[in-house]
């Protein structure tokens, strides 16, 4: 069983940006050659509770997300990836209620400290009236982009959900104070990229453009594969039998591929490094609070979406997995959550803990559906919680969230000497 970080009373919000002094455990792999894994190597989820009016500090606190995030996913990696110099490995991370809104006068100023609740209720408001009663858009506040590009340990490479990317998708008849709040973050730049705004939302959501975004990912897999010696090793050809090694033709050896490595210890198996085009579709999204007829209808609208990206993009690669995380409001209790996972056949990677300010039941989920059978067993890390104070959360000011950061991790495939030792 993994181990959960809990902050002790005195803790700062400084120390939270650390790295957990208790590693991250995780379930042994009892056999590396069969359970290697494919494109991602490590995904995260979670929400930062960046809602204006809603949360104290929004502005101020956008700068320390991504350090937090950052820090956990390197302790959940561990040794087995560097990264701080991930290369073409694939690490995502996806955050939910990292709203983005049109910009108003002193945001810039209340983002650089803490200030009273007051002031930033002030902030906010007075941006709201500008824009809807006096009709002037002083551009955007791009809290994705901000978060981006703080401080933090892994150099991602790609954004997906920056410069408004959901909020200019407006209605005709309903203005937009804010976009969905999402965004992915990821090693590699996607091939492709998209965000579907939910149909049905009630009550103060119809303000903002709640949705799913997603991103595709193409990668290229190495892995040992076993080779037959037949055509380089066996007694000389001295029969018409064709089969075996025998042939009435003389005996020519056939050269190997120059990624072909040769294992001497056993004198008869050979492994060859066979690449796979690995295809990774990464959704993210974040489920209304309404009734449960309403997160059902939203779920049929991800459902469908997540099917149908699915069947567009498996005949273009060899393998396909697809990951749909988020701030789901639902726990697996609620009908409309395993009604969802399985009409489009997920099965869940995250731990099922606890994972709202609460600490009373898991809203917040890591789901994954592939399109072969070769099985993996990964790291899953318990919830993380990101407040000062032990148990539940008490929203203070120094309180970097209200929900929990959890994330996956699986082991990167063997080389082709760690295959070659597994064989002997």
């Amino acid at each position: 069983e993994t181990s959960m970080f809990v902050p002790s009373d005195t803790q700062s919000t400084e120390s939270l940006l650390q790295h957990s002094d208790q590693p991250i455990d995780c379930t042994p792999r009892s056999n590396p050659l069969m359970e290697s894994s494919r494109g991602l190597v490590a995904i995260s989820t979670w929400n930062t509770w960046g809602i204006p009016f809603g949360s104290r500090n929004v502005l101020y606190r956008q700068h320390l997300w991504k350090s937090f995030s950052d820090n956990n996913l390197q302790d959940l990696c561990g040794t087995s990836v560097d990264t701080t110099n991930p290369g073409n490995i694939l690490l995502v991370s996806c955050f939910q209620e990292n709203w983005s809104f049109r910009k108003g006068p002193c945001m810039a100023g209340a983002a650089e400290r803490h200030i009273s609740k007051c002031w930033e209720f002030f902030v906010f408001i007075l941006s709201a009236v500008i824009q809807v009663f006096c009709g002037c858009c002083m551009g955007i506040w791009d809290s994705q982009l901000r978060v981006f590009k703080s401080p933090g340990t892994i150099p991602f490479k790609s954004l997906v959900g920056g410069k408004g990317m959901s909020i200019f998708k407006r209605s005709a008849c309903t203005l937009k104070l804010m976009d969905s709040g999402l965004s992915i973050m990821s090693t590699i730049e996607p091939s492709e990229q998209g965000f579907l705004a939910y149909k049905r939302s009630s009550g103060a959501e119809r303000l903002v453009r709640k949705g799913v975004l997603w991103a595709y990912y193409v990668t290229e897999t190495s892995t040992p594969k076993t080779v037959s010696p037949m055509n380089n090793a066996g007694p000389p050809n001295t029969g018409n039998n064709t089969e075996g090694f025998t042939s009435s033709e003389p005996d020519v050896e056939k050269p190997l591929s120059p990624d072909t490595e040769v294992s001497f210890d056993t004198g008869i198996n050979l492994t060859e490094k066979k690449t796979e085009k690995i295809g990774t579709l990464v959704f993210t999204t974040h489920v209304c609070t309404g009734s449960l007829q309403e997160k059902d209808s939203q779920l049929q609208e991800m459902g469908t979406l997540v099917k149908a990206m699915r069947n567009r993009f498996k005949s273009q690669v060899d393998v396909l997995e697809v990951f749909v995380t988020g701030d789901f409001n639902l726990s697996d209790n609620d009908w409309p959550l395993p009604k969802f996972v399985k009409d489009v056949e997920l099965t869940e990677l995250s731990s099922g803990k606890p994972t709202d300010s609460c600490l009373s039941e898991c809203i917040d989920h890591i789901f994954v559906w592939r399109s072969e059978d070769a099985k993996t067993i990964p790291r899953v890390s318990d919830p993380i919680t990101p407040w000062t104070y032990s148990g539940e959360c008490k929203r203070g000011i120094d309180d970097i969230s209200d929900h929990c950061w959890q994330g996956v991790f699986f082991e990167p495939p063997p080389t082709s000497e760690e295959f070659v030792n597994l064989m002997v």
